[in-house]
């Protein structure tokens, strides 16, 4: 069984709707934006710190 399209460019089957992926992205900014806001405005850490931290970092000091 070949899932290659009719030129042979790949999949020729839609793994995910595309309104899913973007939806989904969009979720994880706003979400994303909500934690860099509370480490400014509460934490007091600068925007650039918190751009530069890795996620579990972050995290941690926003459950502290």
């Amino acid at each position: 069984m070949c899932l290659l399209g009719h030129q042979g460019e790949g999949p020729s089957i839609a793994f995910l709707p595309l309104g899913l992926i973007f939806s989904g992205l969009k979720d994880f900014k706003v979400g994303f934006m909500e934690e860099v806001w509370a480490c400014i405005e509460f934490l007091k850490i600068s925007y650039n710190d918190v751009m530069s931290m890795p996620t579990w970092e972050r995290r941690y000091f926003m459950e502290k």
